[in-house]
């Protein structure tokens, strides 16, 4: 047994083109695992400044498909996705996430900032192993 949605116009029973349709059992999808956020420091650093902080520990025992965001003017409501580069006159700061088979990740490199930034990080991981570990 499957279910199918199809889009109005179109026929569930009969519909094959997988464009027409909302949803259908036939194909995968995402199953949450875990979502929420978390604030990061940056602190001011002249010289090269690298840390690690753990956004979530998952123990799922592989390397779960994740999305992370943040907002880039912090608290204007402008998002981007994760990793993120800036640089400007001497001063850089690069932010990515990676993901082990117990913990999701930041990574901060930075050199230049002449004041510390706390940024929220926004996180959904996904229950699927994909085999990528």
């Amino acid at each position: 047994m499957k279910l199918v949605i199809a889009k109005p116009g179109y026929d569930a029973i009969t519909e094959t083109d997988p464009d027409n349709l909302i949803f259908s059992s036939d194909y995968n999808t995402f199953k949450y695992f875990k979502n929420g956020s978390t604030p990061i420091y940056i602190p001011a650093s002249v010289s090269v400044f690298t840390q690690e902080n753990t956004i979530f520990t998952h123990d799922l025992g592989y390397c779960p498909f994740f999305i992370a965001t943040w907002d880039i003017t912090v608290g204007g409501g402008n998002f981007s996705n994760l990793s993120y580069s800036w640089a400007d006159a001497g001063a850089y700061f690069h932010l990515f996430v990676y993901t082990t088979t117990t913990e999701l990740i930041l990574r901060v490199e930075s050199s230049g900032l002449t004041s510390g930034i706390t940024i929220p990080i926004w996180y959904k991981i996904f229950k699927n192993n994909l085999g990528l570990s």
